[in-house]
């Protein structure tokens, strides 16, 4: 019996079925693989084919392919974009390699399933080569990974998943010193999705060697500022009125006004020092010497700056973490390397358990309802069956926009009349 069948008869453990499958195969890939002390080509290939097929084959699911269904549409064909024509604005608002990319895929007549696949195809060979070039067990990272991000970066922030693939093309190439290099792939991210430029500070190695050396003197009174409930958002709004760039000003200025009203949260609290906890304990096997270890030591050390400057702004924390759990996956593969195996296997089962409660804390919260049922193109295509994903999406929005609303209600802030539903379906992910 079809999945999605059982799903409209409500069936709620049915429709994560196919996540637990993947958390399944990516975990059990990687027990085998961490006794073997290796990924042999096989188990590659099926966690890579995993990989690619969850994402790249969704069909109205997760957060964001109405954005890109109707970006798509609108987007003119490579022909048009450069005899001058008028953007519409839902492409117009997004970053030029972006649209070039869509206006590719629009010349050739593909549609939003062929963009889910290449992005997936794109950004699962990018990680994987990460993972080899840093020395990291392939199958175990992918595990960990899955169960802390997979979900949200491949699954809901298209232009902001290929730019932290560029990004990490751009640190390996940083680390062997081909500094030309490292700057094309790190502007081909950022004309991707700007928000990349975030990054640029821990190529600054020299600096956070030193800071690095402070580490918990820094953590200290990061903390302090964060339970005096100081916090540096108000800056936010001053930066956006000082940049010439309307756009990215623009930017600026949407982050602002989807952020949640400044002050003291428990939830924000907890981030920083569960991302504490990890920063100090990786860093105590950091060596200073290696130019990649201080660039992911240091991104760690951002976030959890950020973390205590701006507690009230998780917008900018998600674009930080969507790398900075990369970093953590490999500074924790090259921990493991120094360590006894019985030590190692001891905290393998802990990464392991706690991995666990992470992904079921996500797919168990409320706002997962357009992940659930997963849906497939190979199902829809086979059978014609197209479920119930673009209601759920709706709904998903006009709650989304609903809450922000009652938010701004809340904290005073001027409310905008309710927009449409094109409006609607697009202000979260352009947000983003």
């Amino acid at each position: 019996m079809r999945v999605s069948r059982l799903c409209d008869r409500g069936t709620k453990e049915i429709t994560m079925l196919p996540y637990i499958a993947a958390l399944t195969l990516f975990w059990g890939g990687a027990t085998i693989a961490l006794f073997r002390k290796r990924t042999d080509f096989l188990l590659l290939c099926v966690v890579f084919v995993a990989f690619v097929l969850l994402a790249g084959t969704r069909y109205e699911t997760g957060f964001d392919w109405p954005v890109y269904e109707l970006a798509l549409s609108e987007a003119p064909t490579l022909v048009d974009l450069f005899n001058g024509a008028v953007l519409q604005d839902t492409v117009r608002l997004m970053e030029p390699l972006f649209l070039l990319l869509l206006s590719t895929l629009k010349s050739f007549d593909a549609d939003i399933q062929t963009l889910f696949f290449v992005v997936a195809l794109f950004n699962g060979a990018v990680l994987i080569r990460f993972f080899q070039y840093t020395r990291t067990n392939i199958a175990v990272g992918l595990a960990i990974y899955f169960s802390w991000a997979y979900l949200v970066v491949q699954m809901a922030v298209i232009r902001q998943s290929l730019a932290v693939s560029f990004l990490m093309l751009a640190i390996m190439a940083f680390d062997r010193r081909r500094l030309a290099r490292a700057a094309l792939w790190l502007a081909m991210g950022t004309f991707i999705q700007y928000s990349l430029l975030l990054f640029l500070p821990i190529f600054f190695t020299a600096i956070w060697r030193r800071l690095l050396a402070w580490r918990y003197w820094i953590v200290g009174g990061l903390t302090l500022v964060l339970l005096s409930g100081i916090s540096m958002f108000w800056m936010l709004q001053a930066i956006a009125g000082l940049i010439p760039n309307a756009f990215i000003a623009g930017k600026l200025a949407g982050y602002a006004a989807l952020a949640p009203s400044p002050g003291f949260s428990v939830t924000a609290a907890a981030y920083f020092v569960m991302h504490t906890a990890i920063f100090l304990f990786l860093s105590r096997t950091y060596d200073p010497s290696s130019r990649i270890e201080t660039v992911l030591i240091g991104s760690m050390m951002m976030m959890v700056i950020a973390q205590a400057l701006i507690p009230e702004w998780p917008l900018l924390w998600n674009r930080l973490h969507y790398f900075v759990i990369v970093a953590q996956i490999v500074m924790l593969a090259r921990r493991w390397h120094t360590l006894p195996q019985v030590r190692m296997r001891v905290e393998y089962l802990a990464v392991y358990g706690l991995s666990l409660a992470v992904f079921a804390k996500l797919i168990l919260w409320p706002g997962m309802e357009p992940y659930l049922p997963y849906q497939s193109y190979l199902e829809q295509a086979w059978t014609g069956y197209a479920g119930d994903g673009r209601q759920r999406a709706e709904d998903y929005y006009l709650h989304f926009n609903e809450a922000l609303r009652m938010e701004r209600i809340e904290s005073g802030s001027l409310v905008p009349e309710e927009g449409s539903t094109r409006q609607l379906f697009a202000s979260p992910d352009l947000a983003r």
